[in-house]
């Protein structure tokens, strides 16, 4: 999980060095010139329904400090919505 602190790196580092891998790691910020396209390009596919995507979502304000811990836990997929009240 990747709030999990106690989490140590690849395991098997000596098949790493004896197949002489390469790990590269990326920061989203290196491809800011980017975003707009990404945007609408993810934008046409999930009107197309390309990609799906979840709203896990909690009722009630009370059921609030439950909801922000599943963040936490992993209980959660996809986005988490707290809805506090019905709409109009």
């Amino acid at each position: 999980m990747y709030n999990d602190w106690s989490s140590t790196g690849p395991k098997k580092y000596r098949n790493i060095l004896m197949k002489t891998l390469t790990v590269t790691g990326f920061l989203v910020s290196d491809f800011a010139n980017q975003f707009e396209e990404c945007l609408q390009t993810l934008g046409q596919w999930i009107a197309e329904g390309k990609i799906k995507y979840k709203v896990d979502v909690v009722e009630g304000i009370e059921n609030a400090p439950d909801a922000v811990n599943k963040l936490f836990t992993g209980e959660n997929q996809g986005k988490l919505v707290i809805q506090t009240s019905r709409e109009p």
